[in-house]
């Protein structure tokens, strides 16, 4: 089953995350060894989706999402989720 969401790593310093027709720019340093993800760093979706809330869940779901998606890359050693009590 193809999967409806990818990143595209632009810069050392963010990255874009789509969804469907959907997108979100992310700030994250890519220069880190490992790099720590939470609900924190998911706040909007760019226009015309900007307005549309996003809720708790629906953030780790990205979260979880985009960890998927830097490991196939290899970008980091490690991804780590720190909203979450246990390390994927």
């Amino acid at each position: 089953m193809k999967r409806d969401y990818y990143i595209k790593i632009p810069h050392f310093y963010s990255f874009e995350y789509y969804q469907g027709t959907k997108k979100m720019i992310i700030e994250l340093d890519f220069r880190d060894r490992v790099l720590y993800l939470d609900t924190d760093l998911i706040t909007k979706w760019e226009k015309p989706f900007e307005t549309m809330e996003i809720s708790h869940e629906e953030k780790l779901k990205i979260l979880h999402n985009i960890r998927e998606c830097l490991l196939e890359r290899r970008r980091p050693e490690e991804v780590v989720i720190e909203d979450e009590p246990e390390r994927m």
